[in-house]
């Protein structure tokens, strides 16, 4: 006997019923004046078309109330008037990954899913080869910033060419070091596959390269974990002498424990006591953070950047949104945790998902590109249990 895993009674309303709902209630805002939408009929239409989307498209109940609540979080920003500058471009960001997931999830079949894997490590390569370049001093379409020196090529070109004995950043095609870092971390698990295996010593050269602890921890317990599932009797060795080196590496870098038991998780704290916690049901709004947490005599902001995807989320849609992404997380989790004959596809996607939740609490992962990376390992999770057996051991 197969055990389904539960979904709220709330979430199974009609479609129907919450879009007439939510028509009535454009209806009687407009008369009132309080949401002028002569300046916002572009708006009107995007918060239309992602509501339309979210009943009549998205499947996941988890994910399409989610997006309902965040469009909604909006619209009340605006009856406000506390609208935060960069809204647009979250919410337009999220739309297209959820756009993606669907999409994904509608065409992907079983042996699509070997393509998706396979796809994953030629941008990872990709970002490798850049990287390697950067390195020597070639710096193709990426260009630093604050670039000195060096020769520069086809410069009125969109293939942009800086030849500098400079050393920079690498950051391969992304904007900064955590974002490749993320991005090598989430490349990893796809290359715990035959042939593709032993291009494993690159994508750590390649965190390594990057200085960002982000990427690198969870990389690093990926590789236990496959090092535990794939190795022989010497297994305990092999992971001791791993493990050993990864905390004097870790150790070496100096901003490990700053990151772990310091300054970050203090600031996170700080935020969630004295700022999360006035509005922790709906939250502030999107894009906010800078103007929550604004000193009102200094004019900056007082904790920076927070580096916290699920923590932002709380402080952005409240307890709300933040619920409903967990709940979607750990639905995914638990569908894998009682999934009996579980093939190595879904193992290493599971990988994927875990490494998926601990960059995004130290990371901006879903306001960034490699946050697509993120949404296909929450899609080949589900597709490939979708093929196990279903019985469940809870």
């Amino acid at each position: 006997m197969g055990v389904k895993i539960p979904i709220p009674p709330f979430m199974k309303i009609k479609p129907l019923i919450i879009s007439l709902l939510l028509i009535l209630g454009v209806v009687a805002i407009l008369p009132d004046q309080t949401l002028n939408l002569r300046c916002n009929r572009q708006l009107l239409a995007a918060w239309i078309a992602m509501i339309a989307f979210a009943l009549f498209f998205l499947k996941n109940p988890w994910l399409r109330w989610f997006l309902v609540w965040m469009v909604l979080r909006v619209i009340w920003s605006f009856v406000l008037k506390d609208t935060g500058g960069e809204f647009y471009i979250t919410l337009n960001t999220i739309f297209i990954f959820l756009i993606s997931y669907q999409f994904l999830m509608n065409e992907v079949r079983k042996e699509h899913i070997v393509h998706l894997l396979n796809a994953i490590c030629i941008i990872t390569l990709l970002h490798l080869l850049w990287m390697g370049m950067q390195f020597f001093g070639l710096w193709v379409f990426v260009i630093p910033l604050n670039a000195t020196g060096g020769k520069i090529f086809l410069k009125d070109w969109p293939l942009y060419i800086l030849i500098t004995p400079m050393k920079y950043t690498i950051t391969g095609l992304m904007g900064n070091p955590n974002t490749v870092s993320a991005l090598l971390a989430l490349g990893l698990p796809a290359f715990f596959r035959k042939r593709w295996c032993w291009a494993i010593p690159l994508i750590w050269m390649g965190l390594v390269s990057s200085h960002s602890n982000g990427g690198t921890i969870p990389a690093g317990l990926a590789t236990l974990w496959l090092v535990w599932n794939t190795t022989g009797r010497h297994k305990y060795w092999i992971l001791s002498g791993l493990g050993i080196t990864g905390i004097i590496y870790l150790l070496k870098k100096g901003d490990f424990i700053a990151d772990i038991w310091g300054v970050r998780p203090r600031m996170w704290w700080a935020v969630f006591r004295d700022v999360i916690s006035k509005h922790w049901i709906i939250g502030w709004g999107i894009g906010k953070f800078k103007i929550a947490t604004t000193h009102p005599n200094q004019k900056i902001c007082i904790y920076g950047m927070l580096h916290n995807e699920w923590l932002e989320l709380w402080f952005e849609q409240g307890i709300i949104g933040f619920g409903l992404v967990m709940g979607f997380m750990i639905s995914a989790v638990k569908r894998y945790w009682f999934t009996i004959n579980k093939s190595w596809i879904s193992r290493i996607a599971f990988i994927g998902v875990l490494t998926v939740m601990f960059n995004g609490s130290v990371n901006f992962l879903f306001h960034v590109s490699p946050g697509i990376m993120a949404i296909v390992w929450f899609v080949i999770l589900e597709k490939s249990l979708k093929k196990e057996e279903r019985n469940y051991a809870g």
